[in-house]
Formats: C-alpha cells, structure tokens, sequence
C-alpha cells in the first residue's frame, strides 16, 4: 500500500497548546502495510519533517493567512511513536491561549536528497475556550438557580445544547455548522462573560 503518515491531534483543555501523537508505526505485511520499513521509506531515510499550523480568523474562525511554519526534525519520525506540544506561544498567540476555531494542520516528511515529500494533513476544530466559559457558566448558575429564569439561566441551557451539538456536528463531518455553533457560543460567553480555564 506505500506509506502513510498518520497523526492524532489534541488540543489541551486549558487551550494552552495542542498535541501531535505519530501513529504510523513499524511496516508489518499482516497489520500494517502504511507503517515505516521495507517495503516503505525506513526512518532513517528522512532528512527533514516541518510542521505548517495557518491559525483560524477570528470573524470567520477558519483557517486564513499565511502558515506559522515549526521544524520538527528532531521529533518525527520515530519507530515508538512521539508526542509532541505545540505551545499557544509558539504559534504567536501573546496570552498563551489558542483562540477557537478552525486550524489547518499539515506535517511534511521530506525523503532524503530527492524532494520526494510524504505528508499527514488535517483540519482541527479547537473550542477549550468556550467549553471552559461554558462549564463554568453552568457552575455560576447552579448557585442561583432558585427563583425566575434569568438571561445567564437562558444563556446556560443555550450553551449545553451548542456545545453538545458542536461536538456532535465536528465527529459528523459537518464543519460548516460546528463553526457556526460555535461562534454562538463566543457570542454567549461574550455576553456572560465567560472566563478562561
């Protein structure tokens, strides 16, 4: 089947950095035929692995602008798998947080002297932002939860079904309305105002 890099992606719940977990893993004729190793490039054969973050706009909240571009030589590849943290800071974000939104997430392999390039490519939703100001708007509530509905009790029951359709609407697929749910919950935590984890 030829190579294929693969990469799971997380981002921290206190939006402080992300997190890029190689799982290409070691060619086995039987249970992986996209790992590393003969019949495949063998680790060892690649000179250079970069990584290209283009960060989200924060009207659109897709990805937009010029990538932020990291070398990551020294962590990919390898045979074990590696994790490796890409700070909030590291992509030029002053207040350590990783603003929601879309990101678009490529790492390029390149193949020794010739310019033969492998890659691992994905667009990442992150949102630990609002879930945080979310969750921490329940907990606000749940104090004064005795007498009239209030706008922030509005706010809240609002919030928990966004927030549990985004996440819903990101494992469907459905990027165009994770991302319009999700500007109604910076608009909710705006208004609030929701604090940061």
């Amino acid at each position: 089947m030829g190579l294929e890099i693969k990469q799971d992606i997380s981002e921290w719940p206190d939006a402080s950095r992300f997190t890029l977990d190689e799982k290409t893993g070691i060619y086995n004729p039987f249970r992986n035929t996209t790992g590393y190793g003969t019949p495949n490039p063998q680790i060892t054969a690649f000179t250079n692995v970069s990584l290209f973050v283009t960060k989200p706009d924060q009207v659109t909240l897709e990805p937009a602008g010029t990538p932020v571009i990291i070398d990551v030589t020294s962590n990919f590849p390898q045979i074990n798998g590696t994790k490796y943290e890409v700070l909030a800071s590291a992509l030029g974000y002053g207040d350590d947080k990783l603003p929601d939104g879309e990101y678009d997430i490529v790492v390029k392999y390149t193949l020794g002297a010739s310019p033969q390039l492998y890659q691992f490519h994905k667009k990442e939703i992150f949102f630990a932002q609002v879930h945080c100001g979310i969750t921490q708007l329940i907990a606000e509530v749940e104090v004064e939860c005795c007498g009239p509905e209030t706008q922030k009790m509005k706010d809240r029951n609002d919030g928990v079904r966004k927030l549990q359709g985004l996440v819903a609407s990101i494992n469907c697929g459905k990027t165009n309305r994770a991302l319009e749910l999700l500007k109604e919950l910076k608009l909710i935590c705006q208004r609030n105002p929701c604090k940061s984890c």
